[in-house]
């Protein structure tokens, strides 16, 4: 981070936990725009101990020294929206009105991929209506991201002939402010969380990892299914609104008021 003002205690490149995870989703038409598509998904993300490998249940705060309750990632509805126009992709904006144009994959050694860079500026307030700024700067959610999928050309055309899923390697880099569960203020630490995911497509959730497969299996069953459909008026997930929905709103509580109570 940028003029760091705290470089003993949460010094820059500090692994501060590891995440394993499963996103499933389906491809789905928008109702009344014939040349859209679009992916919806949910996202389940176990957060793990860095040194064991164990799944979090609470997490030490590097500046205050107290720990907090450390739980999954729920995301229960991601949507990406895209549209076919003179033969090129593009995805529609989250208002719906407008597109951008995506990169053309690029082709070699047997294999395509594809890259996009993403920014996210939200007011939670308004995409979502939470009335709780969580410490943010300026009240808002920014993140900057890069997204590459790989695909083998010689699996791409077994796969369109047999009708299995397309193996499939994704990479996700994003930097964003430091999750809500860590109690750490974007406003007063000035410092970023930077994430780096690596994903591969599997046909079942019987293929997860082995932590994570005993989570849907045992605790978030409904996470092994995408959502029903499509909804424009719905903002998707992020790591603020589900915390918001599991952890503040059944207690009435605000950001703040959770990390003076869960603290020991």
């Amino acid at each position: 981070m940028p003029g760091n003002p705290f470089p003993e205690r949460l010094p820059n490149g500090q692994r501060l936990f590891n995440l394993e995870g499963f996103s499933v989703g389906k491809l789905t038409r928008v109702a009344g725009a014939p040349a859209d598509l679009a992916i919806v998904e949910r996202v389940l993300l176990l957060r793990l101990d860095p040194e064991t490998g164990r799944e979090l249940t609470r997490f030490t705060n590097p500046l205050d020294g107290k720990s907090r309750p450390a739980m999954p990632v729920l995301l229960e509805y991601v949507a990406n929206r895209y549209r076919v126009a003179d033969g090129r992709l593009n995805q529609v904006r989250r208002n719906g009105r407008g597109a951008r144009e995506l990169p053309r994959p690029e082709r070699g050694a047997g294999m395509i991929s594809w890259s996009l860079d993403t920014a996210l500026d939200l007011d939670l307030r308004k995409s979502h209506g939470i009335d709780d700024t969580f410490g943010l700067r300026g009240g808002r959610l920014v993140q900057t991201a890069v997204l590459t999928t790989t695909v083998d050309t010689h699996s791409l055309h077994r796969t369109h002939r047999s009708g299995h899923v397309l193996p499939a390697c994704r990479t996700r880099t994003f930097v964003q402010p430091f999750p809500p569960f860590m109690g750490l203020a974007d406003k007063d630490t000035l410092g970023r969380a930077m994430y780096h995911y690596r994903l591969r497509t599997v046909d079942s959730p019987n293929k997860a990892r082995d932590a994570v497969r005993a989570a849907l299996t045992q605790r978030f069953p409904q996470y092994a299914e995408p959502p029903q459909r499509y909804d424009k008026d719905r903002a998707s997930d992020n790591r603020w609104s589900a915390f918001h929905r599991s952890q503040l709103q059944p207690a009435g509580i605000t950001w703040r008021e959770w990390c003076e109570r869960t603290a020991r």
